[in-house]
């Protein structure tokens, strides 16, 4: 594994600098609005958000961005992108079952975090061609989750739509110890991507890198 100096604060939040991506995640708890700071246009968002867990996952964001800075509105375009209004700023963001992340970098972002779990293996034909199914040792959910990580992490980075997963998101090579070499198709052209993975536990993290 690459070496990651882990910071963990009082309540359970991760977090570590690796290629100028401020990279944050934390396993999810009741957050309250209360306690959270929330630009007016978020607390208007918020308000409308009916799905309770929705609810949640969107104040776990905004409290792992005030971790970096809370004067950061979160928006979203119609893709449903989440972007700052900052020129030199990106963000991306994540969630699981169990987790939430967000990631801040001074260049386009995408990032993932999954759960390392054995319905992956139900799964694997619909985002695996042939070429990456012989890649990947296929009897290993770690493997097969950090294969989905980094096409979900492709596809956050990406900004076409309908986009297929097999075709246009594709892994070349990777080190099996925290380097990925990928391609993505973007406007008709195929764009190189380096991505960068992390195993912790029962974790995957992932982010493309410049």
């Amino acid at each position: 594994m690459f070496d990651l100096k882990m910071k963990k604060n009082e309540n359970s939040i991760n977090h570590f600098k690796k290629n100028n991506v401020d990279f944050f995640f934390s396993r999810k708890m009741k957050w309250k609005e209360s306690d959270i700071v929330l630009q007016e246009a978020e607390k208007k968002r918020y308000s409308v958000i009916q799905n309770s867990e929705r609810k949640n996952e969107f104040l776990g964001v905004r409290y792992l961005r005030n971790q970096y800075d809370a004067k950061l509105e979160i928006k979203y375009l119609s893709s449903g992108k989440p972007v700052i209004e900052n020129d030199s700023k990106h963000i991306s963001i994540s969630h699981s079952k169990n987790y939430v992340a967000f990631a801040v970098a001074p260049y386009k972002i995408g990032i993932d975090i999954e759960e390392i779990h054995e319905r992956i293996l139900k799964v694997k034909g619909r985002f695996l061609n042939q070429s990456e199914l012989e890649l990947f040792n296929l009897n290993s959910l770690a493997d097969l989750t950090i294969a989905w990580c980094a096409k979900e992490t492709l596809f956050k980075l990406n900004d076409d739509s309908g986009l297929d997963f097999k075709t246009d998101l594709i892994i070349k090579n990777w080190d099996k110890n925290s380097t990925i070499l990928a391609e993505m198709k973007q406007n008709s052209q195929w764009v190189k991507v380096n991505l960068h993975f992390e195993v912790r536990d029962d974790l995957v993290l992932c982010f493309n890198f410049e």
